[in-house]
């Protein structure tokens, strides 16, 4: 789940235009910790990242979690 998570985050993200800088304040999910799950390498990931990274490009979990 790790890997399709952080690459529909990370497409979902550069499709809309939100920067790196922005995602780390709106989902209050530390850079280098947002960078790790976009790569595809973050293990342990939380219910409240994936609901922060949601919140923050606006899009419902299924497409992430798709």
């Amino acid at each position: 789940m790790n890997g399709k998570f952080g690459a529909n985050a990370r497409k979902v993200a550069i499709d809309g235009g939100h920067p790196i800088s922005q995602l780390v304040q709106s989902s209050a999910i530390p850079e280098d910790r947002l960078r790790s799950i976009f790569d595809g390498i973050a293990s342990d990931i939380t219910l409240r990242e994936i609901a922060g990274i949601s919140i923050a490009l606006n899009v419902a979990l299924d497409v992430l979690l798709g």
